[in-house]
Parts: C-alpha cells; structure tokens; sequence
C-alpha cells in the first residue's frame, strides 16, 4: 500500500499545474491552516494535490506567512513553498512597452506601487551593476542607463527597492543580446539607434530598412531629422504630444535632429530585441528618406534616394 502511495504521490509530481504563463492572485489570512492554503491554491490551479502539499511544508518545517499573493501558474511547489515562507507579498505585474522612456518607466512603476519614481530615476544614473555589457559603455544621455532596461512584463514586489528593479531589466537585457548574438562592440551606439528605431517604425520588417537610412546619413554627415527624439527632448522623456510643431524643432535641446547633427547624446527609449539587431545589422542600400506610405495606411513607409522623389512619394 505503501508503495502505491508513493507511485501516486510521484505521479502528481510530476503532473504539471498548468503550463501557461497566467497568473493568479490568492490571498493568505492570517492564521490559516495549511490545509486551508493548500485548498486556495488547489482551487486556485495553482497545485494539484493537496496532501503532497502538505507533506512539502512540513519537510521544510516552516511557517507561511499571511498576505496576497500573485503567482504564475506552472509554478513549482518547492516555489510556491518558498514565496508564501518568505513573505514576498504582492507580486505585482508590470508591462513596460516596447519604446518606453526610462521616465515613462520610472511612472509606470510609482503607479503600480513598486518603487518612487525618484529612486528609480536616480537608480538609472548609475552604471555600477555587475553586467559586463555596462563596462564598455560611455553614457551621456539623460540617464546613464536608457536603452538598458529591457521592455518586457515582470513580476515585482510592493515596496521593492529601485536598485533590484534596474537589475532585474538589466538582467533580462543581457539574456537577450548573448542570445540574439548582439555583440558589445559599439553597444552604447547600437542601443541609441536601436531606440530611434523603436519609436519610428510601426512594422518590424522596416526596421532593417530604417537604420540603412540612419547611418546612410550619418555617413554623409547629414541632419537625422528624427521626430521621435524631437519628441523626446521637449516632453522631457514623456512622449506626451500627439504633433511636432515648428516652435519644436527650434528646440535647443541636444535631441532636436533636425538642428543638431549626428545621433541624440544617447538613447530616447528602451527598445525591443529586433531593434537592437536592426542596429547591428542594417539593411545595405541608397536611401536617404522615408515617409508614411499614406496609400497604404498600414504603417509602412516608401523610402527614397533623393528629396524629389521623398516629395513626390505619396502622389
């Protein structure tokens, strides 16, 4: 009988809850039994057996700790064991987009309750984290790690300090590049173009296309003439105006590309992994312009060698 139990018991293991990336948020009372929680989470599809739940918990002879919790389904119990013992409540998800500015970010994170945006900006101003990739970089952007933090959705704590925020994006950053084989060399220019590209091209497969473009006019030491980091520079990293307008691109900031040559000071936001090998690997070719295809409408662009055809593209 024994024997059978145990058959029984490592089937179950090794039954997975589920293997989607769904959460669930339970909350734990204070004084609750364990067989109380282990329900919850049982109806919750968080475990599957209630018994070999609390076997688990009594092997770690510790006490789980009241609090709401949010938690991934497919979670293995050993962690599940873990994060209700440690009490890191309130797991909080938070969607930073594609795009978003350091100081979008830095808002995104003070509404969801993680950390100030203060401390998260100011955590942004220093490259003393332990990723080789920051070694060879030489910011003089806004924040010294713009373009660093990778868009993604994360789990984060309430209350959490910035610091561990910023590792964690620079974490999953640095998982990105190794395995999309983003090299180091000029990494901090790579990003800066990578972060124009975010903002500019609405359909992937341009993106290539787009840093042609870029560095056929760096090359000839032509004005960028970039919206987007007009944008940047005159809402102070917010992206908060729906047009650009003439007063704006009389802008003195550093990031006005139709007066100032060459690239931004440094990035304008944290771009997605395409847009970083865009940057590497930019699409060989003659053009210097491009425009919304207006025809179209589906957010591609007609690029073009010379600025009579750039005009004439849309008739």
């Amino acid at each position: 009988m024994k024997k059978l139990l145990f058959i029984v018991l490592v089937a179950i293991m090794l039954c997975s809850c589920g293997n989607n990336n769904e959460a669930v948020t339970v909350k734990i009372a204070e004084g609750e039994s364990v067989s109380i929680i282990a329900q919850t989470l049982k109806d919750n599809g968080l475990i599957n057996s209630k018994l070999l739940f609390k076997l688990k918990v009594d092997d770690t002879d510790g006490y789980l700790k009241p609090g709401q919790y949010t938690i991934k389904k497919g979670t293995s119990q050993k962690e599940i064991i873990a994060i209700l013992k440690a009490g890191v409540s309130e797991n909080v998800p938070v969607t930073i987009p594609e795009g978003y500015s350091v100081e979008m970010i830095a808002k995104t994170l003070e509404d969801a309750g993680v950390c100030s945006q203060n401390e998260f900006l100011d955590a942004c101003n220093k490259t003393d984290y332990d990723f080789d990739f920051l070694k060879g970089i030489n910011p003089k952007g806004n924040y010294k790690l713009q373009g660093f933090l990778y868009p993604n959705t994360y789990y984060f704590t309430l209350n959490m300090q910035a610091e561990q925020v910023v590792k964690i994006m620079l974490s999953e950053f640095q998982k990105q590049i190794t395995y999309n084989g983003v090299t180091t060399e000029n990494l901090y220019k790579k990003v800066t173009v990578a972060s124009l590209l975010q903002r500019e091209a609405k359909v992937q497969s341009e993106k290539p296309t787009i840093a042609g473009v870029i560095y056929n006019r760096l090359k000839i030491d032509m004005l960028l003439q970039i919206d987007a980091s007009v944008v940047y520079g005159v809402t102070d990293g917010m992206y908060d105006i729906t047009a650009v307008y003439n007063s704006h691109l009389k802008s003195n900031s550093p990031y006005n590309l139709y007066k100032f040559k060459g690239l931004p000071p440094g990035p304008i936001s944290n771009p997605d992994i395409q847009s970083i090998v865009a940057a590497q690997n930019p699409q060989s070719h003659d053009y210097l312009y491009y425009r919304t295809d207006e025809n179209k409408k589906d957010g591609t662009h007609i690029f073009t060698k010379t600025f009579n055809e750039h005009l004439n593209a849309n008739n």
